[in-house]
């Protein structure tokens, strides 16, 4: 199975102070772009008072965003962004908080000041492997509950959410490379009574 590289618990750093300036690094991971800017904002709520907030994210190869809150145009962003793509991290997202303490760092300081604060949350963080997943929602009579359950089962599926009304709702967290074999086989399985959402 195809895994990734990501992190399951968030981690803080703060580095030395690069002429006055305070830099604190936090990395969390973020399930998707929901996730990642509700630890954005956390930051920003901790910190009110910080010069800028410059961020970055890496959901998946494809799906990456960076921010330089401020900052001159690629000089934050731009190397938090270089550091998780480096790493090969996924599912992450990196915020690293300025305080400016007087005095200018230059584009090449600025450069140098986010990416080793980057650096050292990263270096901090532990690293785990995750199979990659999907998510398949689908619908089915209550009668079939039990019966489909076993197949997500025997299909390495995690069930995530079920909502109950005249029928099942089901939210399943699926091996990446197993979700069409699944999906065939809860249809086979429900005889087609199963609707996926």
């Amino acid at each position: 199975m195809t895994a990734l590289s990501t992190i399951e618990q968030g981690v803080q750093v703060e580095i030395p102070r690069i002429k006055s300036s305070r830099f604190i690094a936090t990395l969390s991971p973020a399930a998707d772009e929901a996730a990642a800017m509700v630890v954005i904002q956390a930051v920003r709520d901790t910190w009110p008072d910080a010069s800028h907030h410059a961020w970055a994210w890496r959901l998946d190869p494809d799906h990456i965003r960076q921010s330089d809150d401020g900052e001159v145009a690629g000089t934050a962003g731009r190397p938090i962004l270089d550091r998780l793509i480096g790493d090969e991290l996924e599912a992450v997202v990196l915020v690293v908080t300025r305080f400016y303490g007087g005095t200018k760092l230059g584009k090449g300081g600025l450069l140098r000041a986010y990416g080793a604060a980057a650096r050292a949350a990263l270096d901090a963080a532990e690293v785990v492997q995750q199979v990659r997943s999907n998510t398949l929602l689908f619908r089915c009579g209550l009668d079939l509950v039990g019966p489909l359950q076993g197949v997500l089962l025997s299909h390495s599926a995690e069930v995530m959410h079920t909502e109950w009304t005249h029928e099942a709702t089901i939210t399943a967290r699926v091996p990446e490379e197993g979700t069409e074999a699944l999906r065939q086989a809860l249809i086979d399985r429900a005889a087609g009574r199963v609707h996926f959402l």
